[in-house]
């Protein structure tokens, strides 16, 4: 279970790294991101960052209390008044839920699809496997993976009908929105 969840942060830190030091940068401004697992750790550290570069944030997570004060912190990070920055509270631990907390999301942001998603929910208990019995096997799974497929799932097809809806082919960006970012 640690290693998957060792690789699951590598792959993730990785993937970050590219994403803002490849020779054409990827500007999140006036994009909106998702972000799951935005109360706490690497998904709310992510939504300042994304809050600062001048994105649209929605972050989602189950604990309430923890949202609001994560959303506190997004809006002292703001940018420019335009920015919406909006938390949903969400179990995320099937597709339906999943899908709804979509489905909240992009509603509260002008019913546009996110530019771009980033899931980061999800726990972990370090041990060994050879440690693990099946009942422990089962819920690092739940935690760790199955809370990043519905999420994954429920997004590429949000996507697929967006863009069946768009009037410019191919194009992934929000039409009718501008903003100035730094």
């Amino acid at each position: 279970m640690f290693a998957l969840t060792f690789l699951v942060a590598v792959i993730g830190v990785f993937t970050l790294f590219w994403a803002f030091s490849s020779k054409k940068k990827w500007d999140p401004c006036a994009k909106h991101c998702y972000v799951t697992g935005g109360s706490a750790g690497l998904g709310l550290s992510l939504a300042i960052l994304l809050t600062k570069k001048g994105a649209d944030v929605s972050i989602v997570a189950r604990n309430e209390e923890r949202l609001q004060l994560a959303l506190e912190q997004l809006e002292s990070a703001r940018q420019t008044p335009n920015q919406i920055l909006k938390a949903y509270s969400f179990s995320l631990d099937d597709a339906e839920s999943s899908a709804s907390a979509l489905e909240a999301a992009c509603s509260g942001n002008g019913d546009r699809c996110p530019n771009a998603v980033f899931l980061c929910a999800g726990a972990s208990r370090p041990g060994f496997f050879v440690e693990q019995d099946e009942a422990s096997l089962r819920k690092g799974m739940d935690n760790g993976y199955w809370v990043q497929a519905w999420s994954a799932l429920v997004r590429r097809s949000a996507f697929f009908h967006a863009q069946l809806k768009r009037s410019g082919p191919g194009s992934r960006e929000a039409h009718g929105t501008q903003q100035v970012c730094r």
